[in-house]
């Protein structure tokens, strides 16, 4: 659906800021105190602008683009601009008041597909950055998360889905969760657990609570145990035996969220367990 509100963002201003200092991204200061000055009118202009997903999200992205650079060429120039900075822990970052517009979604899912060359990080970034956008991603993000070749940015996209509207967040997690990868795999596991409705997954979930990379069954379980999914009781408690102290630890903290009269009787065997986090678990069970 074609994009009917865009409006002009403070653009002077924005561009003005995002090029303070030779940087893309960071807001000055000026601009800071212009945007807590007037309240009002970047509500208002937040609030007006609109970009829609419709049935084929690409035509809905590239009708957003096209209106937003007819209407406003310089907030659309200083959106194409935009590099993402460089994190304290060395990852790549889109960050300054421009992300916080839902238009930018329509840009960063319009340079995601580009296929500019750009990095495997700096897609990634892009992708990370949509949930700030306020903008609509979901349904983009899963159609593009089933071709999408490096790991890395699949973990974003299944990452991001933790806010996205739930059909397609459940669609893109399900892919997640069977990825080849298993860091992706880990990654889907984590963002379902953070999910309500994640408990649609159950029957996905279940297959990786057996996964061979133990990592990911660990936080399958844990998933399991935060969305107290009943029917993966029996499973669950397997694992009370597994040589590994993680995967132990889990089992016992899922059983209790899950129906802590039926863990005390299962657990009770590990109130001596050589994990002193275990023991102590079992214990608070126990007594609870």
């Amino acid at each position: 659906m074609k994009s009917r509100h865009i409006l002009a963002f403070g653009t002077a201003l924005l561009l003005s800021s995002a090029c303070d200092n030779g940087s893309t991204d960071e807001p000055s200061a000026e601009r800071e105190a212009q945007v807590q000055a007037n309240p009002v009118d970047n509500a208002t202009s937040s609030k007006e602008v609109a970009f829609v997903l419709g049935a084929d999200w690409r035509v809905s992205v590239d009708d957003a683009v096209a209106e937003l650079r007819s209407r406003d060429p310089e907030l659309a120039e200083a959106l194409y601009a935009m590099e993402p900075r460089s994190t304290r822990a060395g990852t790549a970052r889109f960050t300054g008041p421009l992300v916080r517009h839902p238009i930018a979604a329509a840009v960063f899912l319009d340079r995601l597909t580009a296929g500019d060359g750009a990095s495997s990080e700096v897609r990634a970034a892009f992708v990370e950055a949509l949930p700030r956008t306020t903008g609509p991603f979901g349904p983009a993000v899963t159609a593009l998360l089933a071709d999408e070749s490096d790991a890395g940015v699949r973990m974003a996209m299944v990452a991001s889905l933790r806010t996205a509207e739930a059909s397609s967040a459940l669609a893109g997690l399900e892919l997640g969760l069977s990825d080849s990868d298993p860091t992706v795999r880990l990654t889907a596991a984590r963002t379902t657990a953070r999910r309500t409705d994640g408990v649609e997954l159950e029957s996905e979930l279940l297959a990786a609570a057996a996964d061979a990379d133990v990592r990911v069954k660990t936080q399958a379980i844990r998933t399991l145990g935060v969305l107290q999914i009943e029917g993966a009781k029996s499973q669950i408690e397997a694992e009370l035996s597994a040589q590994d102290a993680e995967l132990r630890l889990s089992a016992v903290r899922a059983l209790i969220r899950i129906d802590p009269a039926f863990a005390k009787s299962r657990v009770a065997s590990l109130v001596a367990d050589e994990d002193p986090r275990i023991a102590k678990a079992v214990r608070q069970a126990l007594e609870g």
